[in-house]
């Protein structure tokens, strides 16, 4: 996973610097990404550690992330 990670920020930099930088702390806790029940695992492991609104970005970033691995 982590060489999809590293991947997609790379990608992320060539056109939003800022975001690639930001999107690299909510995707460090993604381990595995098989199925929708690792999508809520790994919700649950941030929910008790971080805000509400922060979690909601750690989704978004996460459904992005998600957007490109199909895409590519």
């Amino acid at each position: 996973m982590r060489e999809y990670i590293e991947e997609y920020l790379l990608w992320k930099a060539t056109y939003a610097v800022p975001a690639s930088i930001s999107y690299r702390l909510p995707l460090q806790g993604l381990v595995k990404l098989d199925s929708l029940a690792d999508v809520i695992e790994f919700k649950k492991s941030i929910e008790s550690k971080y805000s509400d609104s922060t979690v909601a970005y750690a989704m978004t970033v996460l459904r992005d992330f998600i957007k490109y691995l199909n895409a590519n």
